[in-house]
């Protein structure tokens, strides 16, 4: 257990399903930026995630891989008893993430900004994948070349009218320093309980919500989980992807939040300027060579069919 807390200890925690093509992305990702464990929680993946991660784990101590056959969707639960735990372990620092977001920070420097208790804040940049991109691919991946803008007037009702797409929303996530136990909210949003200070803020979280026209399927079915277990939170989200496709506007949705071939997102009734910003890809490319370079036997076995 380390107590050396002028050098402490940093664990990234995820709730993972389904998402075999990012696994090499986030294992070198996490661990290229100097985190010093990486906890994921399967639930229930059926396209070789699990297996992906069980292999890259044997072969060190910095990734830990565990499943929950939850039939209901228990994300936060989850999420806290793993963060505790770790904190427990001796990571007073921890940063719960998406399988789809990856933190744009330093660890050598959130070390140094962690004095204390305390959260740091980052706001999602939502990356935008190309039209063209129906299946999920890792080259795919490293081929995202545009970011969504930001729009205040982006709500559920304008996203839901197709007036603002998804993607051009933006909401905080957190990481935290703890000497205890913590209460994380629904989604990673916040950190309940004590006034806890702000210890940095204005962090970037590149965020791929949608890697592919496929991905609106995993989020209709992780709506039905969601909005079935009632879990507390902003689940505006999940009902959006579900109506939507219920009334077969799946087409709509993805032209909504795809890039167009010149840079644009095209809603029904008018066309959003995409930013171009190549910092996923190339963060994702870096993450890659990580991975080469220490898990060599892990990436040949990685799954197959993923690659086009």
């Amino acid at each position: 257990m380390n107590r050396d807390m002028s050098n402490p200890l940093i664990c990234g925690v995820c709730m993972i399903k389904d998402a075999a093509d990012l696994v090499p992305f986030l294992c070198g990702h996490y661990l290229r930026i100097g985190f010093d464990r990486l906890v994921f929680i399967d639930d229930g993946s059926t396209d070789g995630t699990y297996e992906a991660l069980q292999s890259i784990s044997r072969a060190g101590n910095k990734i830990i891989v565990e499943k929950t056959g939850d039939p209901v969707y228990r994300q936060k639960q989850v999420i806290n008893e793993a963060a505790n735990t770790a904190i427990a372990d001796g990571y007073p620092i921890v940063f719960p993430f998406d399988s789809d977001e990856f933190w744009n920070i330093d660890a050598a420097r959130i070390r140094i900004a962690a004095k204390g208790p305390g959260v740091f804040v980052g706001r999602w940049l939502h990356f935008v994948q190309d039209r063209g991109q129906t299946g999920f691919s890792r080259r795919g991946l490293l081929n995202v070349r545009y970011r969504a803008p930001v729009f205040a007037d982006t709500s559920p009702e304008t996203v839901e009218r197709y007036e603002r797409p998804f993607v051009c929303a933006s909401m905080p996530k957190i990481g935290f320093r703890a000497d205890g136990p913590v209460h994380i909210d629904w989604g990673q949003h916040q950190l309940l309980g004590n006034s806890w200070p702000t210890l940095a803020d204005s962090l970037e979280v590149f965020h791929l919500p949608l890697r592919a026209a496929a991905a609106i399927d995993l989020r209709v079915a992780l709506a039905e989980r969601t909005l079935v277990g009632r879990e507390p939170g902003h689940n505006w989200q999940a009902r959006f992807f579900r109506e939507a496709t219920k009334a077969g506007k799946q087409a709509v949705v993805w032209a909504s939040n795809s890039a167009s071939k010149d840079g644009f997102l095209d809603l029904p009734g008018a066309r959003v300027m995409l930013i171009e910003d190549r910092r996923l890809g190339l963060a994702l490319r870096q993450a890659w060579r990580y991975m080469l370079l220490h898990y060599p036997a892990q990436m040949s076995r990685l799954p197959a069919g993923l690659s086009a």
